[in-house]
């Protein structure tokens, strides 16, 4: 049988998410619109902008977001808060 892996290596990250649309960034509504009014549409759109521009025009985050995909920055991830209700209702259920 033959196994299909979706896994990306990181040398082909780039290339791979260039054509998402910059909304795949997790950006605020309002910095995707003004990087579509500018011609920004795409991830890879942004790979030809001077950083400095980019933090000029829109702060930090467009920056951090670009590297968080890339695998160059760290993204923590958060876990889910444990619902104690849940919990209790279960232990009372089990006795």
């Amino acid at each position: 049988s033959e196994t299909i892996s979706n896994v990306i290596s990181l040398d082909d990250t780039a290339q791979q998410i260039s054509e998402l649309p910059v909304k795949g960034l997790r950006l605020p509504e309002n910095i995707i619109l003004s990087l579509n009014r500018v011609g920004l549409r795409s991830i890879g759109d942004l790979y030809g902008v001077p950083r400095e521009a980019l933090v000029s025009r829109f702060g930090n985050i467009v920056n951090r977001r670009l590297d968080q995909a890339l695998g160059f920055k760290d993204e923590p991830v958060l876990r889910k808060p444990l619902d104690m209700t849940r919990v209790a209702l279960k232990k009372i259920s089990h006795q």
